[in-house]
């Protein structure tokens, strides 16, 4: 059994429960103020706590194999990874000092995946080989992994949702001297709120946690609104939730009900989050492949 930790009491547990289990020590990166997601928030030890708890594992004959980190979600910045290594090798180094042979770095994940991050992806990859080379080179025998699920999925799956009420809201408070619906509104001043037919409590919940994180979308029938003017508009889910919105204000054109709109770029972070909150349903899934690799599989 392979497991992390990054405090006393998960060693005193371990010691209790499970005392032959080999153990992975987190830690906290010296920085991830780039990050979508500060993991650190949460988890991980500091340089000094790592120290003392590899001597506390040590005291509690415990199974210390190697360290782990994660940078944060969505962490551009690739001195954060190199940073990050360069600590992972002190600890390293002061765990073979008090009789530790560790022989596993876990390099983390929330590597970007989006086809126009990729520049983005190489300049990390590029900060993360110089550090292994100068601190794990391959003489080190040491075992290199990492969780690149954002990377592998972030692009492999869309979302089309469909437009199941809207409402026109004049918005009172924009008319200081109160608003007579009868002399008639400006064209510009209408705003609409579409609901939809997935949101917070399904599959956008980043939407929920991250409060900067608003999904725009692409109308499917964009030549059906071509020539139609633009509106302020909001995006919500279905949910009884309060907090269920997709987009708090974005220009579209005047939808019906019924449309399509499809939201690139959904794979990670998105489904699994599905919860069922006031009866929603589970997305269907459609697996699409372009039909020269699906001739390739076909053969197999």
């Amino acid at each position: 059994m392979l497991m992390t930790f990054d405090n006393a009491c998960e060693l005193h547990k371990i010691k209790a429960i499970y005392p032959t289990s080999r153990l992975v020590l987190r830690l906290l990166p010296p920085d991830e103020s780039n990050s979508t997601i500060k993991l650190g928030n949460k988890f991980g030890a500091s340089s000094k706590a790592a120290c003392k708890l590899l001597e506390t594992a040590k005291d509690l004959d415990l199974n210390i194999v190697g360290v782990s980190f994660h940078v944060g979600s969505g962490n551009h910045e690739p001195s954060s990874y190199y940073a990050a290594v360069v600590l992972a090798k002190e600890i390293f180094d002061h765990a073979q000092k008090i009789g530790f042979n560790l022989n596993l770095l876990d390099i983390g994940g929330g590597y970007p995946g989006l086809w126009d991050e990729m520049k983005d992806f190489e300049k990390i990859v590029a900060g993360l080989r110089q550090g292994l080379m100068e601190n794990f080179p391959p003489s080190s025998n040491v075992k290199i992994i990492a969780e690149p699920g954002r990377y592998l999925v972030s692009s492999a799956c869309n979302i089309a949702l469909t437009v199941i009420s809207k409402c026109i809201d004049y918005k009172e408070r924009e008319f200081p001297g109160g608003l007579d619906i009868q002399a008639g509104v400006p064209e510009c001043n209408k705003h609409f709120t579409y609901y939809l037919n997935d949101g917070v409590r399904g599959s956008f919940m980043d939407c929920l946690l991250l409060e900067d994180s608003h999904v725009t979308p692409t109308i499917t029938n964009p030549e059906r609104y071509a020539d139609e003017p633009q509106y302020n508009s909001t995006l919500c889910g279905p949910s009884c939730e309060a907090r269920d919105v997709l987009h708090p204000s974005l220009k579209l054109p005047e939808l019906d009900e019924d449309e399509r709109l499809w939201f690139k770029n959904m794979g990670a972070y998105t489904i699994p989050f599905y919860s069922g909150y006031g009866g929603a349903k589970r997305q269907r899934k459609f697996y699409v492949m372009e039909n020269k690799y699906w001739l390739v599989l076909f053969s197999l």
